[in-house]
């Protein structure tokens, strides 16, 4: 047996004892990949008809274990996603079953129902799985039509800048098969106006980034403007090309690799782009603005703007 399907058994396994609770109660991590993380598990849960409390803390620790035990009782389920794999001390004073759903390298033994960690089958969780990977492959087991959350998993692994080998590899595939997420060659930043993507992304950091006279000679001499997303694939490989010759000078072969080549477009999101997706999930996060992510991450269309407006107003109307 190979060390994903050790990892898909004990994703199988987890679900199966999910689907014994009526209510469970859900705490994961403040960033992209544990917002991530919680929006799998929530549309997981509403779709199996099982009641949930979703909470988002930025570490787990005694508070956020009273905080729970407050809200809980026995017989019902706690979900830790994203943390609790190197705190089995603080697993065990849940006054409720427990699974923990993780990627950090495990301490000890948990006192969980269920662990679901890829460190445990010897797949390397800092790299080949995040978080919301692991929630991924336990929704996958609750129902089939859960296939369609690879999208958040692949934002999960991107936010925690993984590498898309082994499981992620697996993830990936199977959202790219089901057409959930699809790819677009370029530079690995998000969509919007050329100039401004330029002007103000750090990755690539540029020696015209953060001067918009010096971005707009440089667009100027490629004959290039609009919108990044709706460039030719002829200028693309110019903006590419130009943006790759820049980078020569100061970077090495690793970090051009990391900001061109494919973008992943998730299909089934609100917000396609994934390096926009994350970076909005991640001010959420820092600015505990949960509600908008989690409605983000579960495709509220309540929401009171369309999802490029809200690229474009994300930072600005934070409180």
């Amino acid at each position: 047996m190979s060390e994903l399907e050790k990892l898909i058994n004990l994703a199988k396994n987890a679900a199966e004892k999910i689907r014994k609770y009526r209510f469970v109660r859900i705490v994961s991590h403040n960033d992209a990949d544990g917002l991530t993380s919680a929006g799998i598990m929530a549309q997981a849960l509403l779709r199996a008809g099982i009641r949930f409390q979703l909470s988002i803390a930025g570490r787990l620790d005694e508070t956020v274990i009273e905080e729970v035990n407050r809200s809980i009782s026995q017989g019902e389920l706690v979900i830790f996603c994203d943390m609790g794999s190197g705190q089995p001390e603080l697993i065990g004073k849940v006054a409720a079953d427990v699974i923990v759903l993780d990627h950090h390298k495990p301490v000890g033994q948990s006192p969980a129902k269920a662990v679901v960690n890829a460190h445990m089958v010897g797949i390397d969780g800092a790299t080949d799985i995040s978080a919301s990977g692991t929630c991924y492959l336990v929704a996958r087991e609750l129902a089939a039509e859960n296939v369609d959350l690879a999208g958040l998993a692949i934002a999960g692994a991107v936010g925690d800048r993984q590498l898309f080998r082994t499981a992620n590899a697996f993830i990936l595939e199977e959202a790219l098969k089901t057409g959930v997420v699809s790819v677009r060659k370029g530079l690995k930043v998000g969509d919007g106006d050329l100039a401004d993507v330029l002007t103000y992304s750090t990755e690539p950091f540029l020696d015209i980034t953060g001067y918009p006279e010096k971005v707009k000679e440089f667009l100027n001499h490629l004959e290039l403007s609009g919108n990044i997303e709706n460039l030719s694939e002829e200028e693309v490989s110019r903006l590419v090309n130009a943006v790759a010759l820049k980078l020569v000078r100061q970077a090495s072969p690793e970090a051009i690799e990391a900001v061109i080549g494919e973008v992943l477009l998730l299909n089934r999101e609100l917000v396609k782009n994934v390096y926009d997706f994350i970076s909005i999930l991640n001010a959420c996060g820092k600015h505990k603005v949960y509600g908008l992510a989690l409605s983000l991450c579960l495709k509220s269309r309540g929401l009171p703007m369309k999802p490029s407006l809200l690229q474009k107003n994300m930072i600005k109307n934070l409180p």
